[in-house]
């Protein structure tokens, strides 16, 4: 049993994208570290909140094939997920800048395309300053995005499936009990047990 992707998938996914709109040279983290102080500014964080179904399942069956001879069959079962990942960037009057480029560009095919087949972006909302004061009691400069994602994870495990179906015809022994009936022109007749040919 396997699930295809999980949060981290989704974390690489929105990596990917951020280093699009900051550059290589911005430290990038994930959000909810235990004993690890954050960088100094400029640099990203990235936390996800959590994920809402938005579609049912999908079931399917599909062959294993080794070298072209069936092996065997792999079920599986997938649904769509309205998953989202709150984006807070730190720093100067850069930090305003990149929540804007990241909001504008996440609607757009940049960011489509960017991301894989099964992590798509939807929407984003929320683009505000949210300043926190830090442990020197510091007001620290951080503007927030809220992006939110199309997330669809498949479960699979092997399973059995017919290969093909034989038909035959096997005689069966068929009784049919005595009856009578009338004719239209008002005779009796008598219908014998008999069976079936």
């Amino acid at each position: 049993m396997a699930l295809d992707i999980t949060d981290t998938d989704v974390y690489a996914a929105v990596l990917a994208f951020i280093t699009l709109v900051v550059g290589p040279s911005v430290e990038i983290l994930q959000g909810q570290q235990n004993r690890v102080a954050p960088p100094l500014d400029p640099f990203v964080l990235m936390t996800a909140l959590g994920a809402e179904r938005i579609g049912t399942n999908t079931d399917g069956t599909e062959a294993v094939l080794t070298n072209g001879v069936l092996t065997g069959f792999t079920a599986s079962v997938s649904a769509d997920y309205r998953y989202r990942v709150q984006v807070d960037f730190y720093g100067g009057a850069e930090a305003e800048a990149w929540a804007t480029s990241a909001e504008l560009l996440w609607r757009d095919g940049i960011a489509f395309d960017s991301m894989p087949s099964n992590i798509k972006p939807i929407y984003s909302e929320r683009l505000e300053q949210n300043p926190l004061i830090d442990a020197e009691h510091q007001w620290r400069r951080r503007w927030c995005l809220l992006l939110v994602l199309d997330y669809r994870p498949t479960w699979t495990q092997p399973t059995a499936a017919a290969t093909g179906v034989t038909v035959g015809v096997e005689p069966i022994e068929v009784f049919y009990p005595d009856a009578t009936w009338t004719a239209d022109s008002g005779q009796t007749a008598s219908a014998d047990s008999g069976r079936s040919p």
